[in-house]
């Protein structure tokens, strides 16, 4: 028969083995909390069924990487988006619709899109309506939505390489509105509500750390233990060859598809900005299916090129961070400009003169 000295040795082992494993959670917890780890942001559908955003002045600390680089905090408007200003009825307003391109969680507001660009439209103002890990199709709603809502007649949209491929539902960029990958058929999925563990995690540094800032993803690491013990094979994805005809036809549809329905809105003037690194066949589709339409479609790529081998300065934040830089988005800003000046001349507003941005940009 089993001492009870024996029997309680493995139970005080246990015992300091979960005691210490709390005390090193709770020690990496604090630390963490000095660190500028990313915060929670929140997003839900406050403003719109089909919209993204904070909730109002919600503020968030945005950083990025393990090494929490380019760390900024952020504080979301009267409307929950990060901008320069609170939104309110204005139709000499512009709308600049993008996604982390437009917010730009990781860059000073001064150097942001819609800081630069308000300094070369003043004094019209410039209403910043970006929302990260989104697609075209969740453009077209924000166009709606502020010219429902804020009178806005005129936009401009920064469309990143992915934006058109990544209207796919199941793509992971879409707040509501996308197309189904078989049929291309318009669907609504909304972004499931948090659980209640995701909400707890919202609430701690060291969980922001490892889900926000290492993204790391306990369900797809299962999922693949559990394609490796079982052997059942992981769930094709509809994709189409890019340089096979039916491709090619798929892509003339869902740029077609998002041509349409941005003309369909009652809005003035729409300005499509194609930022670095379109692939060919997306971009000529794009072309293709703006052509003869009111859209504006300006190509941010050369004078990107021009800048850097001028300056011989990247574009980029970083190497790790392929978004644009302030530097980078000073071009941007300057060939947006001349865009809407005729409209904002048309409008009655003080045309002589340069207005420069605040940000100088290093050469």
């Amino acid at each position: 028969m089993p001492s009870s000295t024996s029997t309680s040795r493995p139970l005080k082992w246990f015992g300091w083995v979960l005691f210490g494993s709390l005390a090193a959670l709770v020690v990496l917890e604090m630390i963490m909390r000095i660190l500028p780890v990313s915060t929670s942001t929140a997003t839900g559908y406050y403003v719109d069924p089909l919209i993204l955003s904070y909730p109002k002045y919600h503020e968030f600390t945005a950083a990025t990487g393990w090494t929490l680089a380019n760390a900024h905090v952020h504080r979301a408007n009267n409307y929950g988006f990060v901008a320069g200003v609170d939104f309110a009825r204005d139709p000499r307003s512009i709308g600049l619709v993008g996604d982390s391109y437009i917010e730009a969680s990781m860059l000073p507001a001064e150097e942001r899109l819609g800081t630069q660009l308000q300094q070369l439209t003043t004094p019209r103002r410039v209403f910043e309506l970006g929302a990260p890990g989104t697609s075209a199709l969740d453009y077209v709603e924000r166009v709606r939505f502020a010219a429902e809502t804020f009178g806005t007649l005129d936009f401009v949209l920064f469309m990143e390489k992915g934006d058109l491929k990544q209207m796919l539902c199941g793509s992971g960029n879409n707040a509501a509105p996308c197309l189904d990958a078989e049929t291309l058929q318009e669907r609504v999925v909304r972004q499931e509500p948090p659980s209640a563990l995701k909400l707890i995690l919202r609430k701690s540094a060291l969980g922001q750390y490892l889900f926000s800032q290492l993204k790391l993803n306990p369900s797809a690491w299962l999922a693949g233990l559990l394609t490796t013990v079982t052997g059942a094979p992981a769930r094709p994805s509809k994709s189409f060859d890019l340089a096979g005809p039916e491709g090619r036809q798929q892509r003339a549809r869902m740029a077609q598809l998002f041509v349409g329905k941005l003309t369909s809105l009652p809005v003035r003037s729409i300005v499509l900005v194609l930022g670095p690194e379109w692939d060919a066949v997306w971009r000529q589709a794009l072309l293709d299916a703006t052509h003869g339409t009111s859209l504006k479609v300006l190509d941010a790529t050369p004078p990107l090129q021009q800048f850097s081998v001028a300056t011989h300065r990247s574009i980029y934040v970083s190497p790790q961070d392929k978004h644009l830089n302030g530097r980078a988005l000073h071009v941007v800003a300057e060939l947006v400009a001349p865009a809407l000046e005729a409209q904002r001349a048309t409008d009655g507003a003080a045309n002589s003169g340069r207005f420069w941005p605040r940000f100088t940009p290093e050469v």
